[in-house]
């Protein structure tokens, strides 16, 4: 059933400009993700010290394997 619907909307064909792409972020994203890693990490601290201290009564858990805070 899944496998009709991602032909469907040709969820499995990659087109020219996919591949390079991802070529590129292998072979040359690292540093990029590196920043990305800790941008998010910060953003979390932000949001995780936000919270602790302008709305107390919520209990704050920090993310694990994710950047979403819950």
């Amino acid at each position: 059933m899944l496998d009709k619907a991602f032909t469907t909307i040709d969820i499995k064909r990659n087109n020219c400009f996919s591949l390079v792409a991802t070529e590129a972020a292998y072979n040359n994203g690292e540093e990029w993700l590196e920043e990305l890693l800790q941008y998010l990490e910060g953003n979390v601290d932000f949001s995780i010290d936000y919270v602790k201290t302008n709305i107390p009564q919520i209990n704050v858990v920090k993310p694990e394997g994710t950047y979403l805070v819950k």
